[in-house]
């Protein structure tokens, strides 16, 4: 790991000096990613289900342009409907957003972020959705697609989805806003889970409502509230309070119940923890552990996974990327967002029998990031498929061929073959 380790000091260098090469010639893609939510809830149309869909943009997967003082981006939405088996299109809302903001640091951040909400009445079904966001600026793309479920609410009694709260904004007048939280991230330093749902009702009743968390484990917490319902809208809004979130992923489940303990009707939620200041891919700690191998030293490498205890192998992985920070006196790390960026990068292209960023071309692309030209030769008649990437400011070229036909890139170069070394 010496060699590896000697390199550091070069490639915190590279990150922020290394630029992506044209598309035209390196067409691998991480487009701008967009987090979507379902919601649904009572219509006031008779039959039918109002789905709201929410979604949120962060800022740093946009391309903003300075414009005098201030920094603008532009994106253009559209949601589609369809039925089940997509022969016929049911609903289409487009629509064009303008973000202007005079701080340069949050069109960076993952923490500022666009948010859309459309709403559509359908009957109860399943339906085809297809989401679709464009940057104006640099044309990328995201497209997600999935299938819809719309459930049938009772007239007499029922639940709506269960919306997720970022925050509450009070204003001047006393008036309470909502920021939703749309991505389902919970940072591990927050210690409360806030949220919201409604509950209609055709009289006035008595219920309880069990509030119980899970994760994929156990379960973490259950509570049971008596309620008091009014006829027609119950809107609740919820904070379960004193929880500590490891890292890893969890579903909220809400149960009415009526007076005699039994279930009416119940909903759920999925929500995944993070580490306060890590990027969202940063999901499992002992994996998140395991791809420091190409930026830790073998001592610094060693020490953090011979950790005994959940906790403590915690705090030796965030101690290290802290240690490391360019700019300890701001949220952002840098260094951290860009490696882990790098590690997603490639398990989205790179990956063939194992996680992307283990193989050879992620191995490269993580440590010395995007090369200035890549000669591609998947046909040639003589030859098994292989590709040239060149690093111009490090008089470079690194070498990769596909030996079984199936995306398997290996590394060939005799002369760096110590990278082989470092390969999981």
């Amino acid at each position: 790991m010496k060699f590896i380790s000697a390199l550091f000091i070069f490639f915190t260098g590279l990150l922020f000096s290394q630029p992506e090469i044209d598309k035209k010639n390196f067409p691998y893609s991480v487009t701008p990613d967009f987090f979507i939510d379902a919601v649904p809830y009572k219509s006031a149309e008779a039959g039918k289900t109002r789905m709201d869909i929410f979604i949120q943009l962060p800022y740093s997967n946009l391309q903003f342009i300075k414009s005098g003082e201030k920094y603008v981006a532009e994106y253009s939405a559209n949601i589609i409907i369809y039925n089940e088996d997509k022969s016929l299109m049911l609903d289409n809302q487009n629509w064009n957003q303008k973000i202007v903001t005079e701080d340069f640091y949050a069109t960076s951040s993952r923490g500022s972020f666009s948010l859309s909400l459309k709403s559509f009445n359908l009957a109860p079904g399943n339906y085809y959705g297809i989401c679709q966001v464009t940057d104006k600026e640099s044309k990328k793309n995201f497209k997600y697609e999935n299938i819809l479920f719309v459930p049938q609410l009772n007239d007499s009694l029922s639940l709506s989805g269960i919306l997720l709260i970022q925050k509450r904004i009070t204003d001047s007048n006393g008036k309470t806003r909502i920021m939703p939280n749309i991505s389902g991230e919970v940072s591990s330093n927050i210690k409360t889970l806030p949220f919201m749902f409604e509950i209609n009702s055709n009289k006035s009743r008595n219920v309880f409502l069990k509030y119980t968390i899970k994760n994929d484990q156990e379960e973490v917490f259950q509570k049971v509230i008596p309620e008091k319902l009014d006829s027609g809208r119950n809107n609740f809004s919820q904070d379960i309070e004193n929880l500590n979130f490891n890292l890893g992923n969890y579903k909220l489940f809400v149960e009415l119940r009526n007076e005699r303990d039994s279930l009416i009707s119940s909903i759920s939620k999925s929500f995944h923890s993070q580490i306060f200041g890590f990027p969202s891919t940063v999901n499992d700690l002992d994996k998140a552990i395991d791809q420091m191998v190409y930026i830790a030293s073998g001592s610094e490498y060693a020490e953090i996974k011979a950790a005994e205890t959940y906790d403590e192998k915690m705090k030796r992985f965030t101690d290290y990327w802290e240690k490391i920070d360019p700019s300890p006196n701001t949220l952002e790390n840098e260094i951290l967002n860009e490696y882990y960026r790098r590690v997603e990068y490639a398990n989205k292209n790179f990956g063939s029998y194992f996680g992307g960023w283990r193989s050879d071309m992620g191995m490269i692309y993580i440590t010395l990031g995007p090369p200035n030209n890549i000669e591609r030769h998947p046909f040639d008649y003589d030859s098994k498929p292989y590709e040239k990437w060149e690093y111009f400011n490090l008089n470079r070229t690194f070498i990769f061929v596909d030996y079984s036909g199936f995306g398997d890139y290996r590394l060939i170069n005799a002369d760096y073959g110590e990278w082989m070394r470092y390969r999981q």
